[in-house]
């Protein structure tokens, strides 16, 4: 979830977005989403966590988060009773409450990825997207 604030104090678009974590799609790694510097500074020292808005000690973020949550949800409750319509339908959703728009996005993948390409499935080889 961001809610990008400007140098004057605009707030720009703000977005969550639920995203598949399923074996054989893009993994956090091959789509940016984990920073090694972030990781190691989280690993090895103390430093100020990161916050939705910057100098807002809390901001009340709960009900965007949720837009995320309850889609993810929703997914993996479909997904698991198998009544989800299109098992290759794994794209992100960015939703975009400000101007009440959603876009999917699709995962990038690396085939050599030690974490997410076909051959680290194992067993999941040749059943994903089965769901």
């Amino acid at each position: 979830m961001k809610i990008p604030i400007g140098a004057d104090g605009t707030v720009g678009q703000i977005h969550t977005v639920t995203r598949f974590l399923v074996p054989g799609r893009g993994c956090m790694w091959c789509n940016g989403l984990i920073d090694p510097a972030t990781l190691a500074m989280d690993l090895y020292g103390e430093h100020e966590p990161t916050r939705y808005v910057e100098e807002v000690v809390a901001p009340s973020v709960i009900a965007l988060n949720s837009l995320a949550a309850a889609e993810a949800v929703n997914h993996f409750m479909l997904a698991v009773t198998r009544l989800h319509t299109d098992g290759d339908d794994l794209a992100d959703v960015v939703h975009r409450p400000r101007s009440r728009d959603r876009d999917l996005l699709i995962p990038r993948q690396d085939p050599r990825c030690s974490t997410c390409a076909d051959r680290t499935l194992g067993r999941w080889h040749g059943i994903v997207g089965a769901v």
